[in-house]
């Protein structure tokens, strides 16, 4: 079992400039379920969990050791990141690789989309463990992504989110092994 700690603070984030009139999210790390307690969740999470499953989600990811990065808007789920540790791949040949976590999730609702809240999620993804110190990988599931919602396509949503993890420190690394690569 993997033990967490609180990363050492990073600089503050830059100021984000307020759009459409929403006022900036508060931006919270969560390491237990009982952190989640309380909140609301907007609606339009659409592409990983749904909103009305959204919460009992996040609960179980923070129960099995995850660590979820959420923007709130006066207590309303807005937005969310999850870092999963290896643990918790149940049948993955990562299983239980020492400093290895997963960027399991980054989504925001459909109504705070185009307001800097998925910059301020990966901003603080580096406040929430040591990243440099690990090892974190995603996986890019075309499934999950809102291309058609946001009129582009695949190739181009693939790019704006190289570009805001990019951010955080990630690159992009290829890979020929059928294991990780595109099996469609």
């Amino acid at each position: 079992m993997h033990e967490l700690r609180r990363a050492r603070a990073s600089p503050a984030t830059r100021e984000l400039p307020m759009v459409s009139g929403m006022s900036c999210p508060t931006i919270e790390v969560w390491y237990r379920p009982t952190d989640a307690h309380a909140i609301d969740v907007a609606p339009g999470f659409t592409s990983i969990a749904k909103t009305e499953r959204l919460m009992a989600t996040i609960e179980h990811c923070l129960a099995i050791g995850s660590v979820v990065v959420a923007a709130l808007e006066d207590r309303t789920l807005v937005g969310y990141a999850t870092l999963v540790p290896s643990a918790a791949a149940v049948e993955d040949r990562w299983r239980d690789v020492p400093d290895l976590w997963e960027l399991g999730a980054i989504e925001v609702a459909e109504d705070a989309r185009r307001q800097h809240v998925g910059t301020m999620l990966v901003d603080a993804l580096q406040r929430a463990l040591p990243l440099p110190s690990l090892v974190v990988f995603a996986r890019g599931i075309v499934d999950h992504w809102a291309y058609e919602r946001g009129g582009v396509t695949p190739t181009r949503y693939r790019g704006l989110l190289l570009s805001l993890l990019g951010r955080a420190g990630f690159s992009l690394r290829l890979t020929a092994d059928p294991e990780v690569g595109d099996t469609r």
